[in-house]
């Protein structure tokens, strides 16, 4: 024959043999020669690891299949690869290899704080008043947080209420926006001037 015997190129060939008994008697038939990927490429990692984050969360590389045409394919997306609200979140890769075999697989991405704000209680305040006199005491705790700039800090008792002859503890509690708690006491303490006659 005098056609190629090597096909690298998909698609559907046709191969003329011929037979020649060297005496002038020759004959022939043909042999078709298909070359046609139909495997899908195959994931070089069987699954994708989670990616997690406090605030944000990004993947940072596409993963990669391999392929027995085509060899080593990136895998594609049209889902985010950054995300930063909290959530969970599911991106799904495609792998193609050129040839009409696709295969696909997801990643999950968590985005979840899970620390609690930074507090600081006041140093213990002493306040001097007589017995029936109402002594309002405004305090300020201080809270930062990784994630919320401005974690919400509540206090029991509240700031200005009147406090007892004594001592009273204040407890101080910041959560931030993901329900992250951490808390802090301190104390109040209300001493009685003393009278002279």
């Amino acid at each position: 024959t005098t056609d190629p015997l090597s096909y690298t190129v998909q698609g559907t060939y046709t191969i003329t043999w011929h037979y020649n008994d060297g005496h002038g008697n020759v004959s022939s038939q043909t042999q078709t020669v298909i070359v046609k990927d139909t495997i899908a490429p195959v994931p070089e990692v069987a699954s994708l690891p989670t990616v997690t984050g406090q605030c944000s969360a990004t993947i940072a590389a596409a993963p990669t299949a391999t392929d027995n045409c085509a060899g080593h394919i990136t895998g594609t997306t049209t889902d985010p690869l950054t995300y930063t609200a909290q959530g969970t979140y599911t991106v799904t890769w495609h792998y193609n290899d050129g040839n009409g075999n696709a295969s696909s697989q997801t990643q999950i991405v968590i985005v979840k704080d899970t620390i609690p704000p930074v507090l600081t209680c006041p140093t213990d305040i002493s306040v001097a008043c007589s017995v029936n006199q109402f002594v309002p005491v405004t305090v300020s705790a201080s809270a930062t947080d990784n994630c919320d700039s401005a974690p919400a800090v509540a206090y029991s008792p509240a700031p200005g209420s009147g406090f007892p002859i004594g001592t009273t503890q204040v407890t101080c509690i910041a959560t931030d926006a993901s329900g992250n708690p951490s808390s802090c006491t301190f104390n109040v303490t209300r001493v009685p001037l003393a009278f002279t006659g």
